[in-house]
């Protein structure tokens, strides 16, 4: 519990220090796209600004990972990215690659349905590799039967890479468009931990 407050007021520390700014002040062009090396964790990725956190370690009891913020205001993000590098068992999702249409249909049907999710869906995750793309759904429906109408929704893709890591990259915005997905998937297909 303290580690998360620590963390929680670091995170506030670290916002409130730094320059304010709104999605749409922002035009992402994918030519000007830059690396981003992670000192702690060895892997590289392309970003489409160059962001203004990246000390935002995490450490929980199944997942270590870092954030990297590109945009805030305050303590609320506007654009950034949740890297999970251990993300998921090794038997808890099939190979991507390799397994059969229905095995993978079987899977997506199971995130959807465990996830609440509008899309769930393979994707091409860089050159000969593959995941899963996902976005929450939208609007849900509760005990009661009643819709009920989420603030946001989050992109995600899970994949397994060349090296054996099973890596969760999620994409953190309160301004949801087609553009920061098509920025955020180009982004996905760059990662790399071969160091």
């Amino acid at each position: 519990m303290r580690k998360i407050f620590l963390l929680t007021a670091l995170i506030l520390t670290v916002f409130a220090s730094t320059t304010f700014a709104a999605a749409d002040d922002v035009k992402i062009a994918i030519k000007d796209f830059g690396v981003y090396k992670s000192a702690d964790y060895g892997y590289s990725i392309k970003c489409p600004i160059k962001p203004i956190v990246t000390n935002l370690k995490f450490d929980e009891p199944a997942h270590k990972g870092e954030m990297l913020v590109f945009l805030n205001d305050g303590a609320e993000i506007v654009l950034g990215y949740r890297i999970i590098l251990d993300a998921f068992p090794e038997n808890a999702a099939p190979d991507f690659n390799k397994d059969d249409e229905k095995t993978l249909n079987s899977y997506l049907d199971y995130l959807k349905t465990v996830n609440l999710l509008d899309t769930a869906i393979i994707t091409k995750v860089g050159e000969n590799n593959k995941g899963v793309f996902m976005v929450t759904a939208k609007e849900v429906e509760n005990d009661e039967g009643e819709k009920i109408t989420a603030d946001s929704q989050i992109a995600m893709v899970i994949f397994r890479t060349k090296n054996g890591g099973r890596v969760s990259i999620q994409l953190l915005t309160n301004e949801f468009s087609q553009e920061l997905v098509d920025a955020f998937l180009y982004s996905v297909s760059t990662f790399d931990d071969s160091k």
